[in-house]
């Protein structure tokens, strides 16, 4: 019964750890997305600016929330990469 306890409480752990280094690259890849967006970078801002209408024209929406919207596509792949890294290949930021 403690063993499958202390399983568990590990992998809550883990779990935590997973989401919170999750959230950390995603909300970092989002702010880097608007500041790339909002400072001139050449070809990197173009082709985001690109991705964002090329959204907003898949999505029937206009150019600023399609922008938005691919803002928060790009803030889901880091979450996405930052839980992969946690659980994975275990990548520890709660000690």
């Amino acid at each position: 019964m403690a063993i499958a306890a202390k399983t568990t409480s590990l992998d809550l752990k883990k779990l935590a750890n997973s989401i919170t280094l999750g959230l950390l690259l995603g909300l970092i890849f989002y702010t880097i997305g608007k500041l790339i967006i909002y400072i001139p970078s050449g070809l990197i801002g173009e082709q985001l600016l690109f991705f964002g209408s090329f959204v907003g024209s898949v999505l029937n929406l206009d150019f600023s929330r399609g922008l938005l919207i691919s803002l928060y596509i790009i803030g889901f792949v880091g979450f996405v990469l930052g839980f992969s890294l946690a659980w994975f290949k275990g990548v520890s930021i709660i000690s």
